[in-house]
C-alpha cells in the first residue's frame, strides 16, 4: 500500500521524526491541521474541477448550438453522390 508514494517504513520514518521535533503533546495538534488542510485542497480541487466542466460543457445554456447540414455552392447535398465532375453535360450547340 502507498501512500502519497511512500511505503509503511516511509510512513513510521515520518512519524518518528515528527515525534522527536515535535513532541508529543503538539503532535496531534499538529496532525488535525495537516488533515484539515489536505481536506480544504481536496475541497478546492473539486470545486475548481466541476466549474471547469460546467464552464467546458457543451449541454449548458447557450452554449450547444444545432447543427446545419453543409451544402456546397452547386446547391447539391454534402452526402449526395457527386457523378461526372463539371455536373450535367451541356448540349452541343448547332454547326
Amino acid at each position: 500500500m502507498n501512500f502519497f508514494g511512500m511505503g509503511p517504513l516511509e510512513i513510521l520514518f515520518v512519524l518518528g521524526l515528527g515525534l522527536v521535533v515535535f513532541g508529543p503533546e503538539k503532535l496531534p495538534e499538529l496532525s488535525r491541521q495537516v488533515g484539515r488542510m489536505f481536506g480544504e485542497i481536496r475541497r478546492l480541487s473539486s470545486e475548481a474541477t466541476s466549474g471547469l466542466q460546467h464552464t467546458l460543457s457543451l449541454d449548458g445554456p447557450g452554449v450547444a448550438r444545432p447543427r446545419r447540414p453543409i451544402t456546397p455552392p452547386s446547391g447539391r447535398a454534402a452526402d449526395e453522390p457527386v457523378g461526372k465532375i463539371g455536373g450535367p453535360e451541356a448540349p452541343l450547340p448547332p454547326y
